[in-house]
């Protein structure tokens, strides 16, 4: 049925609302008529949004996640147990691993990967997962493909919530929360084009390998409405590749 793929009503959680991907997503849900959780660095996107959608927006206080601490209060703070939680916080390194610092790497390793599981976690542990609700991690391509020289570490960490997600639908089924990630290709988003290394004409020349052409953010936002839905019910511990033909070019 049609309405099995609407997610007006949905308690909704978004982690990273104000990167380029998360803020799509929060629009797009908000849009949808979901009542929207936000969370991210960025104090100011996430009042831009609140003064945007002030009737879905329920919560949009500033969370570092990868304080234990801020963790704790901003899910203390969520009043009823959540429909669906994405994940989007993520950063990465553009550097061979030789120019890479301890710090660095550890940075990336724990906002990507570290953190979003102990989220997890944590809200598992005050009761804000309802039953049936669905969970969505981002991946990337190059967690499958390796992508290109100097994201090794960012690489690591995509792939390694692919793998979690396929320990955790299991864990999480008797409650059948689904535990799914996504792993799009390149997108057109701030970070894509202000953290590349890549010159304009390399981006162009780079987008000859999409079969489709660069994604854009409404195509993501589209895949993570199907996982948040009704409709993808009997869908868990799998990633969903979203990459416009890139893994077969």
């Amino acid at each position: 049925m049609l309405s099995d793929f609407s997610i007006s009503g949905k308690q909704i959680l978004v982690v990273g609302a104000t990167s380029g991907l998360g803020r799509a997503f929060a629009l797009h849900a908000a849009g949808h008529e979901s009542t929207i959780y936000i969370t991210g660095r960025n104090r100011e996107v996430l009042d831009d949004l609140r003064r945007e959608f002030p009737r879905q927006v329920c919560l949009n206080d500033r969370c570092d996640i990868r304080s234990k601490d801020e963790r704790s209060s901003y899910i203390s703070a969520i009043e009823k147990p959540l429909n669906g939680i994405v994940f989007f916080s993520g950063i990465t390194e553009y550097a061979p691993l030789k120019f890479q610092s301890e710090e660095s790497i550890t940075d990336v390793i724990d906002t990507n990967f570290t953190s979003n599981i102990l989220f997890l976690k944590e809200m598992s542990k005050q009761k804000k997962i309802a039953p049936s609700a669905s969970v969505v991690f981002l991946s990337s391509v190059s967690a499958q493909r390796g992508g290109s020289p100097g994201i090794s570490i960012y690489a690591a960490t995509k792939g390694a919530i692919e793998s979690v997600v396929k320990v955790l639908s299991l864990e999480f089924a008797k409650s059948r929360v689904r535990i799914n990630a996504i792993a799009p290709g390149l997108v057109m988003t701030p970070m894509m084009t202000q953290q590349t290394t890549l010159s304009p004409e390399q981006i162009k020349e780079q987008e000859k390998k999409y079969p489709l052409g660069y994604g854009k953010t409404d195509d993501i936002s589209n895949l993570i409405h199907f996982l948040i839905s009704d409709a993808s019910g009997w869908i868990t511990g799998t990633t969903i590749t979203i990459d416009g033909g890139y893994s077969n070019s």
